[in-house]
């Protein structure tokens, strides 16, 4: 052996044992009490995902993977196993076949889950690395696999002094540098082995070293803990504000998916300013977009353990806050408010160099970041489909809250709570039927009541056209950052109300050469006399109020000319003489249409039918405006949900408008017989119910859980009132076809009673 290559080895050695080292005096100091979460995980959830479960969507939402995948990969996980479970179980399977070639594995379950996504949605990535499959496969098989990160993987070949492998091939390379490291200088390390042993026996034998290799790795060579510095002096706040941006700062953190015992998230206050640390700063440069110069850093463990200063403030005991802070966005908006109102006071502070919009931007630009780690990707267009009683109403309101609020919600009170607060904001709810039309829906005409000399007709946009209009008002407006101004209301109201209030007995509205005089002003119409005489004469006050926002007189035919100096008297009371710009955060809204397939929807959608695509949308890759009857131009924005109900005891999927099968995804909803934390009462009765039913009928005219969860109502009552009644209207009264199903569930029925009754069950 060369003097070179004995040299190497030393230097090897000496690097090696020094992390050893390091990680022994790390894992004495803390316990393990940010990392054993990785060893109970294995514990909980080894040999899952199971490829042979039944559902497989269940199964992969059941298994959870915390901080060890990003949360991207996470809900990209979830989609494809919603969307293509049967898929995404052979991809699965194939990744855990031991007798493929690993980096062909990990090549084939990239690429499959990347083209699996882009089936339904050609813009998103599926996020699955060799880091996500890493986690998928030490869950499989902790004995032979364990988990990954290329950061410390590179920082470790550079340390022992080989070169990386190539994408891909990455894993497969650590894996052999893991053995190497277990062999050479784990497995004969008594006191490191005694010390893990000690420390959590619960799931460290002495024996599988490959998690605690992993570990040491990533504690002394990835899991840097940097300190982060906001130069807000504390005094300068009011306690109140100060303490509800603590809590904000906070909830941004705790939105990146990290434990509350993660080591890497911690907040202290000093005597005169906030700091939090956090691995890699990657939430500061997310919240404030990465400004230059704005943080210092030092090493936590030399704050701990020294007296040291850092920038002349005395270290203080740090102390971890996960606050159940989830603030709505009006409570955003009062916090960046309440903050950037103090800025100017606050002579000291790093946020000196911002001004109140820029601020505000960058406020907005990380919570939109943070938004999108968590985001939902629930697709634009969407039908629950099921027999009556299986949760789809319920699930739209779940699923509207989530969409709204852009984040998971498990608790249905809270997502009803937050259905309530968005309704006829961001939510609007509508029962379609036999009857409705598209001038119900999108735009038609009205008579106007209040006209009483002659009958006329106003133009009256429906439900869908209204909400369609309120989301791209908002995402055009989040982009381009508009001047701030009052609403419509408040302007109008503070035009006319000398008028109203009997100060004058007309306005004079000027023209280019002459003036016309209004007179009055009812709920929906201005009258005005023009100057040459004559009263009946009117403008739409809804009419202008749509200028109003749009800042136009859009393209208003005969009556623009008495419109537009209106519009510009209203703009110059309504809009900020000072110039501001206001910063509006793009927002998502939902519309849901219960019972969709009970009207005609080629009737009621007509050419917009097309528009809903994704790809047709606003901010679609062909964006799409279709000319309305009235000859008003209509886009669809890409931050407008549609969310249906769809009873299949009505109408089955094959019958509907291909159109529409096209242009939804559709979402399975059938009876349930397991709901955690809920109970179904006499679950098996309506087990043997359903299997009858799907004999004899098919899967589309099952009963539905939800009547048999009702605390109040016995079995007696549930059946003679709620589901003999459904039965006997899905079998047209036949007598002998319902008696059969009810005495296949054991059943007894009264003699001689019609409609037909039971009294009780056998025993």
């Amino acid at each position: 052996m060369s003097l070179d290559n004995r040299q190497k080895i030393t230097v090897e050695e000496d690097s090696v044992k020094g992390l050893i080292n390091k990680y022994i005096k790390y894992i004495s100091r803390t316990k393990a009490e940010d990392e054993v979460y990785k060893w109970k995980l294995i514990k909980e959830y080894a040999g899952r995902p199971n490829t042979y479960a039944n559902d497989f969507a269940k199964e992969v939402k059941e298994v959870k993977f915390e901080n060890l995948i990003w949360g991207v990969a996470g809900s990209a996980l979830n989609t494809l196993a919603q969307n293509r479970p049967e898929k995404l179980r052979f991809l699965f399977q194939n990744l855990f076949d031991e007798s493929i070639d690993l980096t062909e594995r990990v090549i084939a379950f990239s690429e499959g889950t990347l083209n699996l996504y882009h089936e339904f949605d050609v813009t998103k990535k599926s996020f699955q690395g060799e880091r996500e499959m890493s986690v998928y496969l030490t869950y499989h098989n902790p004995e032979k696999y364990t988990f990954y990160k290329s950061s410390y993987y590179v920082k470790y070949c550079k340390l022992i002094g080989v070169k990386p492998a190539k994408t891909n091939e990455k894993y497969a390379h650590y894996l052999t540098l893991i053995d190497e490291l277990i062999e050479k200088y784990i497995k004969n390390n008594t006191e490191l082995i005694e010390l893990v042993k000690s420390i959590i026996p619960e799931y460290y034998a002495g024996s599988n070293h490959k998690v605690l290799a992993q570990d040491i790795l990533y504690q002394t060579l990835d899991n840097n803990k940097d300190i982060v510095s906001f130069e807000v002096i504390k005094d300068k706040f009011d306690d109140d504000v100060f303490n509800t941006y603590i809590k904000y700062l906070r909830n941004i953190v705790s939105r990146l998916n990290i434990g509350q015992n993660d080591d890497r998230v911690v907040f202290s206050v000093r005597t005169d300013r906030l700091s939090f640390t956090v691995g890699q700063r990657y939430c500061l440069n997310i919240f404030l977009n990465n400004p230059k110069g704005i943080y210092g850093v030092i090493s936590k463990d030399k704050l701990l353990e020294n007296s040291e200063t850092y920038d002349g403030a005395q270290p203080v005991p740090y102390y971890s806050y996960f606050d159940d802070f989830n603030p709505s966005q009006k409570d955003l908006e009062s916090i960046i408010s309440a903050v950037k109102n103090e800025l100017d006071h606050t002579t000291k502070s790093s946020f000196k160099k911002y001004n109140d919009e820029s601020f505000e931007n960058y406020v907005y630009q990380g919570i939109s970041t943070i938004r999108s780690l968590d985001n939902m990707n629930y697709p634009l267009n969407t039908i629950f489909y099921g027999p009556p009683g299986t949760g789809k109403t319920y699930n739209t309101i779940l699923r509207a809250a989530e969409i709204i609020e852009n984040r998971r919600i498990d608790s249905f009170s809270k997502a009803l709570e937050i259905y309530k607060e968005n309704l006829h904001e961001q939510i609007e709810f509508i029962t379609f039927h036999q009857n409705y039309s598209y001038e119900d829906f999108i735009q038609g005409l009205r008579p106007d009541t209040e006209n009483d000399s002659n009958l006329t007709f106003e133009r009256k946009d429906g439900i869908f056209k209204e909400i369609a209009d309120k989301a791209l008002k908002n995402i055009n407006d989040s982009e381009r950052s508009p001047i701030a101004k009052k609403s419509f209301e408040v302007a109008f109201n503070e035009y006319v109300s000398p008028l109203i209030e009997g100060d004058v007995e007309e306005i004079e509205v000027q023209m280019k050469r002459v003036s016309y005089y209004i007179t009055a002003v009812t709920n929906k119409s201005i009258q005005f006399r023009k100057d040459s005489g004559g009263t009946a004469h009117t403008l739409s006050i809804s009419t202008l109020k749509k200028m109003y926002e749009a800042e136009s007189v859009l393209d208003i035919q005969g009556l623009s000319s008495y419109y537009k100096p209106l519009l510009r008297v209203l703009l110059s009371i309504g809009k900020d003489s000072s110039g501001k710009k206001q910063i509006v955060q793009k927002k998502n809204y939902v519309l849901i249409i219960d019972e969709i397939n009970r009207a005609n929807i080629s009737r009621v959608f007509g050419e917009l039918i097309t528009l809903i695509e994704p790809d047709k949308r606003s901010h679609g890759a062909f964006p799409l405006k279709a000319k309305l009857p009235s000859g008003e131009l209509f886009i669809i924005p890409s931050n407008l949900y549609i969310i249906g109900t769809m009873n299949t005891a009505d109408k089955s999927i094959a019958l509907l408008d291909i159109a529409l099968r096209r242009r939804f995804d559709f979402e399975a909803m059938y009876p349930k017989y397991d709901i955690p934390n809920q109970e179904i009462y006499d679950v098996d009765i309506l087990k043997k119910l359903n299997e009858k039913i799907i004999e004899s009928k098919g899967h589309d005219f099952q009963i539905g859980h939800s009547y048999f969860m009702d605390k109040d109502m016995d079995l007696l009552q549930r059946m003679n009132k709620k589901v003999i009644p459904l039965l006997l209207e899905y079998f047209m009264n036949d007598e002998k076809e319902v008696r059969a199903i009810l005495q296949s569930a054991g059943l007894i029925i009264e003699k001689g009673s019609w409609p037909i009754r039971i009294i009780g069950k056998n025993e």
